[in-house]
């Protein structure tokens, strides 16, 4: 959402931006680096188109798509031991096949890329399109690419801003002790607008103890008395 705003100028005028997010058990907001930046991220989707056949009876005259799918994540399982250790190579299978006894015509997958930086993510972005490229050409396959949404940035808090946010939660009463320190290995498109504009994100506790991320937890936790 945060992309599109920006490229439809809707920063553009803007002093600064603050952005809410929960935090488990943690109240504040990064105050000093490399506190609160995130990871960059580049979305990819591969689809590729074989030939089928039934798998027992006339196998030599099917091409298999979900092959191809399988070497893509074989080669990117070699890649990732020369990669940085910021880095991170995340994907699923979309679509395997529709049968065991017919040799697979259509498969995708579907991959998140990110590292510390724009310029970093988008050259490990490019080498993984380069393996789905390879598997195509191993297989006999045709490849479809997509990228998924505009890339996040990696984020570049205001410290300022940070520093003015964590001592309001504490003049207010909150714990402001908790938050966790170094980069974030997550993603955000506050990142990109943090590019634009002086930008941080401030936290609020929902929970008294720690919880994981993107948890049933958190969904718990959001809809509690102490989260309200």
């Amino acid at each position: 959402g945060k992309v599109r705003l920006l490229e439809a100028g809707a920063f553009d005028d803007i002093d600064a931006v603050l952005m809410i997010h929960h935090m488990g058990d943690e109240t504040g907001s990064a105050v000093d680096w490399p506190d609160g930046t995130s990871l960059a991220t580049n979305g990819l989707g591969f689809e590729f188109f074989g030939k089928p056949a039934h798998a027992a009876g006339d196998p030599y005259n099917g091409v298999n798509a979900l092959n191809a799918v399988i070497q893509t994540f074989e080669g990117i399982d070699a890649l990732r031991q020369h990669i940085t250790m910021d880095a991170r190579i995340h994907g699923i299978i979309t679509h395997g096949g529709d049968a065991a006894n017919v040799v697979p015509k259509y498969a995708a997958c579907s991959f998140g890329i990110r590292a510390s930086f724009s310029e970093t993510a988008a050259d490990l972005a490019a080498k993984v399109r380069h393996i789905a490229e390879g598997a195509a050409l191993v297989t006999g396959c045709e490849l479809k690419v997509t990228e998924r949404d505009a890339p996040y940035a990696d984020k570049r808090p205001s410290y300022v801003l940070g520093r003015k946010f964590h001592e309001n939660m504490a003049a207010a009463g909150l714990d402001t002790h908790k938050m966790p320190k170094g980069r974030m290995m997550a993603s955000t498109d506050l990142g990109n607008v943090s590019h634009r504009a002086p930008a941080v994100a401030g936290y609020f506790a929902i929970s008294e103890t720690p919880i994981p991320h993107h948890s049933q937890q958190v969904l718990d936790a959001s809809g509690s008395e102490y989260g309200y």
